[in-house]
């Protein structure tokens, strides 16, 4: 688990690495917040915030197909 009081759930767009019960257990899959999630802060590993087309991740649902993603630095 690598966690930074700099790195918070502030706000709609953080991506932030999920996992089980165990600290160590993050591995392949990730998440969006909606929102603010201040009680996740320091628990999970926010690692990316979504700079661009937030209201496409707003539409999101379960099942979804994730077809191509693309990354950039900032």
């Amino acid at each position: 688990l690598e966690v930074s009081p700099d790195l918070k759930h502030g706000e709609a767009g953080g991506v932030a690495m999920a996992r089980s019960q165990s600290p160590d257990s993050a591995s392949c899959q990730f998440y969006i917040t909606l929102g603010p999630a201040a009680f996740l802060d320091m628990n999970y590993a926010v690692f990316g915030r979504v700079v661009d087309g937030l209201d496409a991740v707003k539409q999101l649902r379960a099942g979804d197909p994730m077809t191509s993603v693309t990354l950039s630095e900032s």
